[in-house]
Formats: C-alpha cells, structure tokens, sequence
C-alpha cells in the first residue's frame, strides 16, 4: 500500500474538516473490509484515511419514540444481528447482515461501507431499498437525506460530493401487516458474490389474503441495484392482489419492469480520479500501545501497514499467516477486541487501547488448549497454514456457542479456507474439543 496518513477525528464535525481538506484524496474508514484491500491493490487511490469507528452518530444504534430505526453507518453486521430487537422488527436486514462475508468480515464490515463500495451484486442494498431506508449525508455544506434507491450511481460510485460522508440510515417503523426477506442466488454454500439478489417488502391487507403494497429491488443484473418500481406498484393500480399458492407470472418477470441505469458520470470529485492530498508522503511511524496475548505491547508503525504485517514483521508472532491478503482465506485470523477479524483487513494503527489474542495465547504455558489437541489427535491438519486461523476461529465459537453443533461450526467456519481440503477433520476436531471443554465443566 502506497504511504498514508491515518486520522481517527472523535467527532462529526472533525471528520468533516479532514475530508474537506484533503478532498478526493481522503477516504473514510468504517470496518475497511474494502477499501483497505482496494487500496492495497491500487485499485483506489488513498492519502488520507478517515476511519470514523470513534464517532458515536456512525457506530449508534438508535431506536425513534414513535418507531423506527437509525444504524450508524460503521456499525458492524455483527453487532446487528445480534440484536435481538433488530432480528424480530427487521428480519431482512439479518438476512443480509449475515451474509456479507464469513464472520471475520461481519465483525468489521457494515450497512454503510457496504452501500458506499457500491456494488452492482452488493447483499445489503436491495434489503436497504425494500425497507425504504434513507442515507442522513454530511458534508462541508450541511446536512442532507437521500433515499437509498439514489444512491448509487455507477458500479463502485455513488451520489457522495467531495467531502461528504455517510452518517447513518433511517428506517421507518414497519407497517402492520407487513414483513420482508432478502435472498441471492451464488454458485456455492457460502462465501461467494451473488450472481442474483433480491429483496421485497410486502403489506397485507387486515384479512393477510391479499397484497396492498410492495417494494422490491434486485441485484447484480444492472449496473448499480435497482429499485422495480413498477412491479411493486402493480397491486396498487389494481387493487389489492389476491395471494395464492400459484406462481404470479406477472411478478415473475420483475426483471423485465426495471429499466437499468446507464452508468452516470459521477458527481464532481467522488470519482476515482486522485489528487494528492496537501503536504508530503507520510513515512512517519505512529506509536501504538496495546495488549497481545495478555501482555501490554508497544510497538511502531507506519498507518499503511496492516495489523497482519505487524504481528508478523514488528512484533515476530508468525502464527497468523498471509494467505490471500484480501480478507478471503481466514488464514490471518486473530480476535481483536473479542471478536474475529481478519488481521490482513485491519490497520496496525487501529489497535491502539485494543487487546489482540494470536494462537501464540491459546495454550495455558506448555498445556495445549483442548482445540490444539484435538487437532492433532483428529489429524485436522495437513500443510498447517490455514490451521492458526482455524483454531482462533473454533475457539472464538466454543467461547460463545459451547454447545455448537455441527451445522453451525462449519457456517462459523465458513470464512476459513483449507487449500489440503481437509474440512471434515477440521469440523470433527472442534466438535471433539466442544465434548471435552463440556464434560470439563460439568466434572469441575
């Protein structure tokens, strides 16, 4: 990654500023499960990295007196679907929220980023367009609200002006008689892009037989997701539409009633085009204190470095390994605050004040933890270089989940990858470490 300078402001007002200054040469930060790689790969072209975690309006989960919801734009997918008022008002934004990635991704990776990386197949927007969200946008000039259906603009551009930033996104209380559902078509179980996704809401009438109204939207068939208006607008213009158990024809062809955009030109210094932010490359290096392993740690670094090179280069913990380096593999995995993260996704300097457990802290001294046990005695590992990630990962669902079954260690496990395969052992391995860590507790 080329030089940059990081800035995490504690205010609104602050990240303004930064971004104000620095226009099209600052980025804001939310979890980074995009643009760090982007960046990375010179796919985006950064000076300035504005991560906005600190800021209380863009990490909130408010709640209106009168009904509705507003989730702040850097408020992680994880954090979402594990509200349990979210999950029984608004099933479709868990719909989504647990399907951007394997758990290390949705611990960092949020509504917000994910809108403003504005992807063509991105799983959150059709959801956020059903729903009738709209984006509270701040800027150099204000404050103004854009529905979320006019958001994007192009594949990866959208409606922000230089210097602004995503705030948050209000939704409006559900209706009676109402509910919505997100679903995408991929090519595997897990893991992959969506070659089709789609999102409705419905309202019923009193009696639940008919349909009053409807919002639907599509993605990955257009260039940006889009909003099909008219097929939501039919049982509206005539009348309410009888449900049945038939296949509605007419509906079936949602596809056909959205006119796809023609890519706009972005608006004026959004765009990909770069200029250089005032003053120098920053080849500073920035000091962190944090705790790894239980240990308070101080080290140096420069803000483009990830936290995976850090362990790594700085601090010589090799166990978490550079596999993809785009937050794909798992096989940097550390948990970072209690939760997992890929570590080739996150900043270096981001873990100020944090506390950071690498397999070097699963054993107590010599004694293997059970997991590292069982993985020897299952024989859940080949080459090795997947195995760290696998076992902070087991470890990070055993702490939460100690009764796990199978079905969900292999979703949990879902963002680990086994180039050798071995995927049975590995799932084996950790359930025989569930049953020891169980009958340790009951004996105890």
């Amino acid at each position: 990654m080329r030089p940059i300078t990081y800035v995490a402001p504690d205010s609104l007002e602050e990240a303004i500023g930064v971004l104000a200054k620095h226009g099209t040469a600052a980025r804001v930060l939310a979890g980074g499960t995009d643009l760090i790689v982007q960046a990375r790969e010179g796919r985006r072209p950064v000076d300035v990295m504005v991560d906005i975690k600190r800021i209380p309006e863009a990490t909130d989960i408010r709640w209106a007196t009168a009904g509705g919801l507003t989730i702040g734009a850097a408020t992680p997918c994880a954090r979402i679907y594990d509200d349990a008022r979210i999950r029984r008002e608004y099933p479709a934004i868990i719909d989504s929220a647990e399907l951007i990635g394997g758990i290390q991704i949705q611990s960092r990776a949020s509504l917000g980023g994910n809108l403003c990386n504005s992807s063509p197949a991105a799983d959150s927007i059709p959801t956020l367009i059903a729903l009738s969200a709209v984006c509270h946008i701040a800027g150099p000039k204000g404050s103004r609200t854009l529905p979320v259906e006019d958001f994007c603009t192009a594949p990866g551009r959208n409606a922000l002006a230089a210097g602004e930033m995503l705030v948050a996104l209000e939704f409006p209380a559900p209706a009676p008689h109402s509910g919505a559902a997100f679903e995408r078509f991929i090519p595997r179980n897990e893991m992959d892009i969506a070659v089709c996704n789609a999102a409705a809401s419905v309202v019923l009438s009193d009696d639940g037989a008919t349909i009053r109204s409807a919002r639907i939207a599509i993605g990955a068939v257009a260039p940006t997701p889009l909003f099909v208006r008219e097929a939501g607008d039919r049982p509206a213009r005539g009348g309410d539409r009888r449900i049945s158990g038939e296949a509605d024809h007419g509906h079936a062809r949602v596809g056909g009633a959205a006119e796809a955009p023609v890519c706009r030109a972005h608006p004026p210094g959004a765009g990909e085009g770069h200029r250089t932010s005032e003053g120098r490359m920053n080849f500073t290096k920035t000091h962190v204190a944090t705790r790894i392993n239980g240990e308070p740690v101080d080290f140096l670094c420069e803000p483009r470095q990830s936290l995976l090179e850090v362990l790594r280069d700085e601090l010589g913990l090799t166990g978490a390994k550079e596999g993809c380096n785009n937050g794909n593999c798992g096989a940097c995995t550390v948990m970072l605050n209690g939760v997992l993260v890929n570590s080739c996704c996150v900043l270096g300097v981001e873990a100020q004040d944090s506390e950071i457990l690498t397999v070097e802290g699963v054993a107590d001294g010599d004694t293997l933890h059970p997991l590292q046990r069982a993985f020897l005695e299952d024989a859940a590992l080949q080459c090795g270089i997947c195995t760290p990630g696998f076992i902070i990962a087991a470890k990070a669902l055993l702490d939460r989940e100690p009764d796990a079954g199978e079905e969900r260690v292999r979703h949990w496990l879902a963002g680990n990858l086994c180039r050798c395969t071995g995927y049975d052992k590995i799932v084996h391995a950790v359930l025989d470490a569930a049953a020891e860590m169980r009958d340790r507790r009951v004996t105890a």
